[in-house]
């Protein structure tokens, strides 16, 4: 995907943009981001894995099979920056 298509992907589901949003401060567990966003876990997994498969969130602890670590990369601070840029800066509905 070219940025665009990233952004794209990113501004179309209010679940990846608010776990990216929250991403950009902390490192977190799909624990820890059900908690913070409300959104049941099971939601949470399935968009992570999107965010993973499009390099947008890395998994710092792949090989641990419970408490994985979950940080946005380069590249998903650069598609949140444009989002913000693009919104005025107000990228999700609180």
């Amino acid at each position: 995907m070219n940025d665009w298509d990233l952004i794209s992907f990113v501004k179309s589901s209010d679940k990846r943009l608010r776990i990216l949003s929250l991403l950009k401060n902390s490192v977190f567990t799909p624990s820890d981001i059900s908690t913070n966003l409300s959104i049941p876990i099971s939601h949470v997994s399935s968009t992570l894995s999107e965010l993973i498969e499009n390099k947008i969130v890395i998994c710092l602890t792949p090989e641990r099979r419970k408490t994985k670590l979950f940080k946005i990369t380069d590249k998903g601070l650069k598609v949140l920056s444009k989002i913000d840029e693009i919104t005025g800066g107000n990228i999700v509905d609180e």
